[in-house]
């Protein structure tokens, strides 16, 4: 499974993001809020346990293949739901999800900041939002790679 498209968009909009004024830690908190509605509003149609093997693949050394994998010899009968997560993840409405990002792009158009502070923050900003732990998964697996 390959969520390669999904973090190639998220980290364009942090190259995207760097490229204006220094932004506070209030304009990361609502970078933040914005990016994971757009994320989430693309996989809440994800299962629980989808969700969960992300987090936990994030807060691990494992990637996110190993993590399913391994999920599947010991839930077999999760396997279907599980494959359908992975199209799902896949086939992300890419056209849909650029809107969204284009949104925020001209919200936010004023920030700057390099790009690895960016990510730092962002992550930071996300770190404390209980309803972007995905979001925060998604980019911290994306950063590995």
């Amino acid at each position: 499974m390959k969520a390669t498209k999904l973090f190639s968009l998220i980290f364009l909009t942090i190259v995207f993001f760097s490229s204006c004024k220094l932004a506070t830690k209030e304009d990361y908190s609502a970078i933040a809020s914005d990016l994971c509605n757009c994320i989430d509003d693309q996989l809440k149609v994800l299962s629980p346990e989808m969700k969960n093997l992300i987090i936990e693949a994030s807060n691990s050394n494992k990637d996110i293949e190993k993590a399913v994998e391994q999920y599947v010899e010991k839930n077999p009968e999760k396997a279907i739901s599980l494959m359908q997560d992975a199209s799902v993840m896949m086939n992300i409405d890419s056209k849909k999800f650029d809107t969204c990002l284009s949104s925020l792009e001209s919200k936010y158009k004023n920030i700057k900041d390099k790009e690895k502070d960016m990510q730092d923050k962002l992550l930071s900003a996300m770190e404390s939002k209980t309803e972007c732990q995905l979001s925060k998964a998604l980019m911290k697996l994306g950063m590995k790679k």
